[in-house]
């Protein structure tokens, strides 16, 4: 069973809002592979590291930036020396018209900080320590005006680093596009379904999508439901026909096929292969 965690402090409090530096507190052992239920931004200010999310394995060093979404299964590895910063958040803190912007559940979820922006970015993470672990009236206001700063800061690295395709770009109605897949990703609904939830035509939301983001709403779709199953497969506790069931598919032969159409391999060579 892959452990999975609330958001708490350095007291042992459920909070929505916190900013950790690596060393100083840990509810739990992170090297091990693991899940939480907020979302994390890592910063790296020295050394290296490896960094599996969701069984997609990053680089880290100095002003590298990763971002775990809300239910990732991660597993960080630091070299001895390493050093950086977390700033973690439960899923309501910030509108998700907002995280939708930034690379979390993308296929590259990282940004890489230039010196100023690398400085920009440091003192900021002060403020925030300042506030968070010293609160002062008004620091929650505070708080969120740094935090504005923050994601304003990545997501403009993230746009420059990103190419033509960049994700605030995206029109409103793909952002609940990509809103609905995230609730509906079970439902096995088809481009035409969420078109008419979306009150588009299946047509204009095809050239939409691959217009803005160089891929077929389609091939979203089928990622965000495989991207489910490969965490479920990687909790080998539970069946492949436990799993096909949770996902709403008739059957495991089902489940398998339509896993194996996506990924070029079957779920059980997934899970022998150790989810990699």
């Amino acid at each position: 069973m892959i452990p999975q965690f609330p958001l708490k402090n350095s007291k042992g409090h459920s909070v929505a809002f916190d900013i950790q530096r690596w060393g100083t507190y840990e509810s739990y052992d992170s090297v091990k592979a693991h899940r939480h239920h907020f979302y994390e931004i890592l910063v790296f200010e020295q050394g290296t590291a490896t960094h599996d999310i969701d069984f997609m394995t990053l680089e880290a060093r100095r002003g590298t930036v990763h971002f775990v979404a809300s239910d990732n299964v991660h597993l960080l590895l630091r070299s001895e020396r390493s050093k950086g910063f977390s700033i973690l958040f439960v899923d309501n803190y910030f509108p998700f018209t907002l995280l939708s912007h930034l690379p979390f559940n993308t296929t590259h979820p990282a940004v890489e900080l230039d010196r100023n922006s690398m400085m920009t970015l440091t003192a900021l993470a002060a403020q925030l320590q300042a506030e968070v672990h010293e609160p002062q009236p008004y620091s929650d206001v505070i708080i969120r005006g740094i935090m504005d700063a923050v994601m304003h800061l990545l997501l403009r690295l993230y746009e420059q680093q990103s190419g033509t395709a960049t994700v605030s770009s995206l029109p409103p109605v793909l952002v609940d596009f990509r809103r609905l897949v995230s609730e509906y990703y079970s439902e096995h609904y088809t481009v035409e379904d969420y078109a008419r939830l979306l009150h588009i035509t299946p047509k204009h939301l095809i050239q939409l999508h691959k217009k803005h983001t160089g891929k077929t709403p389609l091939r979203y779709i089928q990622e965000q439901l495989t991207g489910i199953s490969k965490r479920l497969l990687y909790d080998s506790s539970r069946t492949i026909k436990e799993i096909a069931y949770d996902l709403n598919f008739p059957d495991a032969a089902t489940f398998s096929k339509y896993f194996k159409s996506v990924t070029g391999y079957s779920p059980l060579a997934y899970r022998q292969a150790g989810g990699k």
